[in-house]
C-alpha cells in the first residue's frame, strides 16, 4: 500500500513539476487570473496554484468582471466544449494580448488541440500555450510563413520562450479587411489609387510599412453619412463579416463600444457655423459721427475758448462773440481786423487750426461716402444666438448645444434637415444657392468652396473638434504596430501634404454675388450734394464778400464810392459813435475815415444807409 502511494506521489510530482516551473518562469510575480467553470471539482493536480506566492484571482467565466487590466490568465476546463463556452463568456473582458495558459483536464488529440487554437484565434487570442496530456506545452505562431496568416495550425512543442515574437513587425502580406464610407477629402474612393483621399493614403502607407494587404470592402453601410443612428447596424456588420478596421471621426477618443479599439488621432478638424457674407448697409448718420467723442469735445472746448477770448478783446456780448467764432469757422472771415498783436496771432493760429480741421473732416467724409459699412461681425455662438440669423443643421449636432446657456436660442433658430438632404454636398449646395441661413461646416470642408473667404465664419467659438481615427476590432493583433507607424507618419508631416494634394482635383462651388438690400452711400445720392454743400460753406462766404465789393454791385445800388450825389445827408462816425449833421449845402467831398480805422463810415441819405467802401481798411 505504501509503495502504491509513493508511486502515485512520484507520478503526480512528475506531472505538476513542469507546470509549476512553467508558471514560475513565464508569469513572474504578476497577478494570476484562474478561470474555470468547475471550480468545485478542480483537478487535484492544480491545487498547487492556490499556494503560489503570486496574487491570485479565481473567477467563474459567467460571472467574470472586466479583467483587461491583467496580463496572466490560466483557464482550466474539462473538454473542448467547455473551453469554447468559457471563451465566449469572457468575450471583450480580457486583455487578448496577454498570456494565456490552457490546461484541459482530459487528454487532447492533435485535432482537438488545433480546434482549441482555432477557437481562441477567432477571438484574436493568439498568445496561447496549451498544456496537453499533462506532458507537453504546445503553441503556434499565426503569422509565421508556414501558418499562412493564421489559416494553418502548425503546432510547436516545448518552446523555451513560447510567448515571445508572436506578432512580427512585418505581416508577410496578410489580408486585413477595411470598411469605409465616403467622407469629403478624407475618403474619396479607396479603389482609385490616384486620388483616394488623405485617410486612405495614410492607411495604405501603414500597410506598406507593415507589409499588410488592405482589402477595402466594396459594399459598406453609410455609417458616417447617415449619422449615428446607423452605427449599431454597422457595428453588427463589422462583427459578422469579420471586418478588422474602419475609418471613424469622433469628438472624443473613445470607441463606439466594448467590441472595438481606437488608434491614435491622426487628424483634427474644427467645426463651426458658417453664415452668408455680411450685408452692406447704409447709414447717413455716419456723416455726423465721423469724429470720436474726444474730437468733438476738443472742438467744443476750442469754440468756448475763442468765444471768451473774443469777448475780452472786443467787450461785446457773449452771444455776439459766439456767433462770430462760428462764422469764422464756417467762412474763415472776421468783421474787423484785431488791433493787438496777440489777438492777431491767436486768430491766425485759429485759422490754421480750422483749415486742418476742415481738411480732416472732408477726408473722413469722403471715406464714408465711398466706402460701405457692413453688418456687425458675429464672432461667437452667443452672438449668433442673439442675432436674427436662421440656422439649418441635422439632429446629429444637437448634443453639442445641450446644456449651454444659449441652447434655447439656438434651437429656436434651427430648421431641421430632411433625411434625403442629409449629405454634406446637399447641405452645401442648398446653402450656396439661397444664402439665407447658416449651417455647420469644418475647416477641412471649406475647401469645397472656391471663394470661401467671402463667407462669414463664426470661427471664434468652435462647436466641437473632431478627431480622425482608425477603429480596430477588439484585440486586433496589429493595433500596437499600426499605432507606432501612425505616430511616425504624423511626426513626418505627411498628413498635411496629403491633405493639400486631396484638394487639387476637388470640384468646388462658388459663392454667388450677394445682392444687398441697401446700397452703400456714394456721391450720386442727392443727400451727398447737401452734405458737401454744408462742408464748403466758407467758400460761399468768400464769394459773397467778393460780389458785394464789386463795382457792379455798387452801380446796381445807385451808389458811387468816391462821389455822392449832392443832397442833405447825415453821416455816422463809427469811430466816435456819434451822429453828425452836415451843412445844407451840396456835399462835394465826404469826410474821410482816419488812416488805420477798422471800419468804414456810414452815410444816411434819404433814410438809406450806405458804406463808403473806398475808405474801408
Amino acid at each position: 500500500m505504501n509503495v502504491t502511494l509513493v508511486v502515485i506521489e512520484f507520478l503526480l510530482l512528475q506531472t505538476v513539476k513542469p507546470l509549476e516551473d512553467f508558471i514560475w518562469q513565464n508569469f513572474n510575480k504578476e497577478t494570476i487570473i484562474l478561470i474555470s467553470s468547475n471550480l468545485d471539482t478542480l483537478d487535484d493536480r492544480l491545487i498547487f496554484i492556490l499556494y503560489l506566492p503570486q496574487p491570485k484571482l479565481i473567477i467563474h467565466p459567467k460571472k467574470s468582471p472586466n479583467l483587461e487590466i491583467f496580463n496572466n490568465y490560466i483557464i482550466t476546463e474539462t473538454n473542448l466544449t467547455s473551453l469554447s463556452l468559457s471563451i465566449n463568456s469572457l468575450k471583450y473582458k480580457t486583455q487578448t494580448k496577454g498570456r494565456f495558459l490552457i490546461i484541459p483536464h482530459k487528454d487532447f488529440s492533435e485535432d482537438e488541440t488545433k480546434s482549441a487554437f482555432e477557437t481562441l484565434w477567432s477571438h484574436y487570442i493568439y498568445n496561447v500555450v496549451i498544456y496537453i496530456n499533462w506532458t507537453s506545452f504546445v503553441t503556434w505562431y499565426p503569422y509565421s510563413f508556414e501558418n499562412h496568416c493564421g489559416t494553418v495550425f502548425n503546432l510547436m512543442e516545448n518552446i523555451k520562450f513560447p510567448y515571445d515574437n508572436k506578432i512580427p513587425r512585418r505581416l508577410q502580406g496578410c489580408s486585413i479587411n477595411a470598411s469605409w464610407d465616403e467622407l469629403a477629402l478624407a475618403i474619396k474612393n479607396p479603389l482609385d489609387k490616384r486620388d483616394p483621399g488623405y485617410s486612405v493614403r495614410l492607411l495604405d502607407t501603414v500597410a506598406e510599412k507593415t507589409n499588410a494587404n488592405i482589402i477595402y470592402l466594396k459594399r459598406n453601410a453609410k455609417y458616417m453619412s447617415n449619422g449615428i443612428k446607423q452605427f449599431s447596424k454597422w457595428k453588427n456588420e463589422l462583427l459578422e463579416q469579420t471586418i478588422d478596421l474602419a475609418f471613424v471621426i469622433k469628438n472624443v477618443p473613445e470607441p463606439l463600444g466594448p467590441e472595438f479599439e481606437m488608434s491614435v488621432s491622426y487628424f483634427e478638424t474644427y467645426c463651426f457655423f458658417v453664415l452668408p457674407p455680411r450685408r452692406k448697409i447704409t447709414s447717413s448718420t455716419n456723416t455726423l459721427v465721423i469724429f470720436s467723442a474726444e474730437i468733438w469735445s476738443l472742438i467744443a472746448i476750442t469754440i468756448i475758448f475763442m468765444t471768451v477770448l473774443l469777448k475780452n478783446f472786443t467787450e461785446r456780448s457773449l452771444q455776439h462773440c459766439f456767433f462770430e467764432v462760428i462764422r469764422f469757422m464756417l467762412q474763415s472771415s472776421i468783421k474787423r481786423v484785431p488791433k493787438t498783436t496777440l489777438t492777431r496771432f491767436t486768430f491766425v493760429f485759429f485759422f490754421f487750426y480750422n483749415c486742418n480741421l476742415s481738411w480732416i473732416y472732408v477726408s473722413q467724409l469722403s471715406g464714408v461716402l465711398s466706402k460701405p459699412s457692413y453688418e456687425p461681425k458675429i464672432s461667437t455662438i452667443q452672438d449668433l444666438a442673439l442675432s436674427n440669423k436662421v440656422l439649418r443643421f441635422n439632429n446629429l449636432w444637437d448634443q453639442f448645444f445641450k446644456g449651454r446657456i444659449f441652447e434655447k436660442e439656438i434651437f429656436e433658430k434651427k430648421i431641421s434637415i430632411p433625411d434625403e438632404k442629409n449629405s454634406f454636398k446637399d447641405q452645401l449646395t442648398e446653402f450656396l444657392k439661397n444664402l439665407d441661413h447658416g449651417f455647420i461646416n469644418s475647416n477641412s470642408r471649406m475647401h469645397f468652396i472656391k471663394n470661401y473667404e467671402k463667407l462669414h465664419a463664426v470661427s471664434h467659438d468652435k462647436i466641437t473638434t473632431l478627431h480622425s481615427h482608425l477603429m480596430f476590432r477588439k484585440a486586433f493583433p496589429f493595433s500596437v504596430r499600426f499605432n507606432d507607424v501612425l505616430l511616425h507618419i504624423i511626426e513626418g508631416g505627411l498628413i498635411s501634404k496629403w491633405f493639400d494634394e486631396s484638394q487639387i482635383a476637388v470640384e468646388k462651388l462658388s459663392v454667388r454675388e450677394y445682392e444687398n438690400v441697401e446700397g452703400y452711400l456714394d456721391l450720386d445720392r442727392i443727400i451727398c450734394v447737401f452734405v458737401l454743400l454744408g462742408s464748403n460753406t466758407r467758400s460761399l462766404g468768400w464769394n459773397k464778400k467778393v460780389d458785394r465789393d464789386s463795382p457792379s454791385t455798387a452801380r446796381s445800388s445807385g451808389i458811387q464810392a468816391k462821389n455822392v450825389n449832392p443832397m442833405k445827408y447825415i453821416w455816422y462816425d463809427s469811430d466816435s459813435d456819434r451822429v453828425k449833421r452836415g451843412p445844407d449845402t451840396q456835399f462835394s467831398s465826404p469826410r474821410r475815415t482816419p488812416k488805420g480805422s477798422a471800419s468804414p463810415r456810414r452815410y444816411v441819405v434819404e433814410n438809406r444807409v450806405y458804406f463808403d467802401r473806398q475808405l474801408t481798411v
